[in-house]
């Protein structure tokens, strides 16, 4: 479970910024808390963060996606001479040297932990790992330059792994490749446990629903998903080419002077998902996934993240939450996440996004909105909906755009889209 992310020097982000998923002092209208597991701690299952264009609201998930990959690839796959991806805050020349900043707090296994690092464009600055047994801090890494200490209760073979560990790679990272025991769990939280939906990789999200939909159970929550969507489709079946089109394929390709390998690589993503439409009179008809509408190729590959999220009890990440999809249907998948019933595991939702209908009290708790404003130094500010004490009957949406709560764009009238004239749009 997800309670807290920090992040500082990174993008648009200047000064350390919280992101926070712990619920808010005050009682809401709405339920869907559950309980943390922490004294006197409850947590939302939803995060919405709001702005303008540029304000910074993307750069937030990014910098969490950040995180992750580091963790994941710092061992791995980054080049030993530094870090490509270090990003700080470039419109203040005193920060361009600073480190970022990068920390979560979560619970896994019954634990709270806190993690981070701060990292420059050559090194790790810094990293710890805190544990907090029956709410007492146990320091278990604790990382300053080329210096580690080693707190008593991380066993394994902590002192050989550092060994291994480069100046630009996480030792986090370092010891699950040399699977050690406790923190190779660590390491499967940020691995297995958040989600994003990246439209890079969309033709694997694809192809991880297309997974699902072949199998009974899963495949059964797909197809209720694209059916109770209003989208007038019925079922969805997997089809693949026969092998007299397999054939033709594969002699196309080698005509083209590539190899068997890529040859079969590129045979076996010959998969395409059929919807059955329903229509008048008992008429049906079958669609393919490529002939739909951008909307519904969208909730299809983001189907499989929805199942799998809920399911893990993980947090799912997505930009853009309304691209392609309704209202509608994003305020049920919403539902679907402060719904006891259906989210059995505690899964959490973070999205950004420009739907303001989504503000509407049967939609989202107060402590479940975040803003993202931009200084008149380019730099990212985040602050919750809270900090304005709306009263439980507030139009928020109205509020929103009526600048109430600020996180909007000011648009000077008189010289958007003016070509020539004046100031007062007189054409001359």
């Amino acid at each position: 479970m997800f309670l807290r992310f920090t992040v500082g020097n990174y993008r648009s982000i200047k000064e350390k910024q919280t992101l926070s998923m712990v619920a808010g002092s005050g009682r809401d209208e709405l339920g869907g808390v559950f309980d943390s597991g922490l004294k006197d701690i409850q947590l939302v299952p939803v995060a919405a963060i709001y702005g303008a264009n540029a304000s910074g609201k993307t750069n937030i998930l990014s910098a969490l996606e950040f995180m992750v990959e580091a963790v994941m690839l710092s061992q791995r796959e980054w080049k030993p001479e530094g870090i490509d991806d270090y990003e700080p805050f470039v419109l203040d020349v005193e920060y361009v040297a600073r480190p970022s900043f990068f920390e979560i707090d979560f619970i896994f296994d019954e634990i709270r932990f806190t993690y981070g690092f701060e990292l420059d464009a050559k090194k790790i600055v810094a990293e710890w790992l805190h544990a907090y047994p029956k709410g007492r801090k146990q320091v278990w890494l604790n990382r300053e330059g080329p210096e580690f200490y080693f707190g008593s209760h991380l066993t394994g073979e902590n002192r050989s792994i550092q060994k291994l560990t480069r100046t630009n790679s996480l030792f986090l990272s370092a010891a699950a490749q040399s699977g050690h025991e406790v923190l190779s769990k660590i390491y499967d939280f940020f691995v297995e446990k958040i989600v994003f939906e990246d439209p890079l990789y969309e033709r694997a999200h694809f192809k991880a629903s297309i997974k699902m939909l072949e199998q009974p159970y899963f495949g059964e929550l797909i197809a209720q998903i694209m059916r109770t969507a209003d989208l007038g489709i019925t079922s969805a079946r997997v089809v693949r080419p026969n092998e007299t089109q397999i054939q033709l394929f594969d002699r196309e390709l080698e005509k083209r002077g590539i190899s068997a390998k890529a040859r079969a690589r590129r045979i076996s993503e010959l998969e395409d998902v059929v919807f059955t439409h329903q229509g008048d009179g008992g008429n049906s008809a079958d669609i393919s996934y490529f002939d739909e509408s951008e909307g519904t190729q969208t909730l299809f590959t983001l189907s499989s993240r929805l199942l799998m999220t809920q399911l893990n009890g993980g947090i799912l990440c997505i930009d853009e939450f309304e691209s392609s999809l309704h209202p509608e249907i994003c305020k049920r998948i919403i539902d679907a996440f402060r719904d006891p019933k259906k989210n059995l595991f505690n899964a959490q939702l973070i999205f950004t996004t420009h739907n303001t209908r989504l503000l509407q009290k049967d939609t989202l708790r107060r402590d479940e909105v975040w803003f993202t404003e931009k200084s008149e130094g380019g730099a990212t500010t985040l602050y919750p909906l809270t900090d304005f004490h709306p009263r439980k009957n507030e139009n928020r949406e109205l509020g929103y755009l009526q600048g109430r709560y600020g996180a909007v764009p000011l648009i000077d009238q008189n010289d958007f889209l003016a070509t020539r004239g004046d100031a007062d749009g007189e054409t001359r």
